[in-house]
């Protein structure tokens, strides 16, 4: 870890191959942080607005998660953390090598199971992923074994707890860089599913017609749509739709986001935007407007 770390309290714990970390930070401040290490970082807890390498600023919140390489400078805000709202982040630093072994070994799997593109982490930039709960929830696992076994399989365990939330980043990193760089991409049946799904956010596709999309059977899409991105097409769906949904409040009433993105029942709408998301659409819509004055 670099000497330039500045954190309120922090609680740690080790294996062989990785370092988790709990961090509190219970007052406002603006920190400058950098691991020696690639880290996936969760939110837990409070609200940070960051940069990563002179990004733009933005929001990092409960329930997203951060894949940052070594050595990349972090600038980090906590605009409202206090002794009784905590700001809250989970952190995990892994040995590059032991990534890249991991990654190896997901891909020499899929292989085996008949599945030719390969997964590979973008060791260029950071990622941002907004729908990874998944990912947030291997990670709580990981710390309650960091926390919790102490016998003669602790590693064996905790390694294998580290190969599936490598995967869980993985498939989150894919959706996400696929909706970002689509166009730049070879034209699969699985990247046509994510084009039709990104481009019309107001539709509900029927399972048959994201197969024709596709041009394979209904079977088979589920299943390899599935593998590479850890979601059916319905759930990737609404996990877009809800992702859009919070971009879009930002100046729009909930009525009006809820009929552009197809709902009829705005109380439906802010249902699922509860269960997708983890807070009400009003709270999200404050947030961001109010952010955009911070920023």
């Amino acid at each position: 870890m670099a000497a330039e770390k500045l954190v309120e309290y922090r609680s740690v714990q080790h294996s062989a191959q990785s370092e988790a970390s709990v961090y509190l930070t219970t007052d406002t401040a603006h920190v400058d942080l950098r691991f020696d290490n690639p880290l996936i970082c969760c939110m837990r807890a409070g609200r940070k607005i960051m940069r990563v390498n002179e990004s733009e600023p933005f929001d990092f919140l409960p329930g997203e998660t951060l894949f940052v390489n070594a050595s990349m400078a972090m600038s980090i805000v906590f605009p409202e953390a206090a002794p009784d709202r905590p700001a809250e982040c989970m952190v995990i630093e892994f040995d590059r090598v032991e990534l890249d072994r991991i990654v190896t070994r997901i891909n020499a799997s899929l292989r085996a199971k008949g599945h030719e593109e390969r997964m590979e982490l973008d060791w260029s930039n950071f990622a941002h992923l907004r729908q990874a709960r998944e990912v947030q929830a291997q990670m709580d696992r990981i710390m309650h074994l960091y926390e919790t076994e102490t016998g003669a399989l602790r590693e064996v365990l905790i390694e294998s707890a580290h190969c599936e939330l490598v995967l869980r980043l993985l498939q989150a990193q894919e959706a996400d860089l696929l909706k970002k760089r689509r166009r730049n991409m070879a034209d699969t049946g699985l990247n046509a599913v994510v084009e039709a799904i990104v481009q019309h956010p107001e539709a509900r596709f029927t399972s048959e017609e994201l197969a024709r999309v596709a041009r394979m059977s209904e079977a088979s899409l589920f299943r390899h749509f599935k593998a590479r991105y850890g979601k059916t097409p319905a759930k990737f769906a609404t996990a877009h739709r809800m992702s859009r949904a919070r971009e879009l409040l930002a100046d729009r009433s909930i009525k009006d986001v809820a009929h552009a993105l197809g709902f009829t029942d705005v109380g439906h709408f802010s249902r699922v935007f509860h269960e997708t998301i983890g807070e009400t659409p009003s709270v999200v819509q404050r947030r961001n407007r109010s952010g955009r004055k911070l920023h």
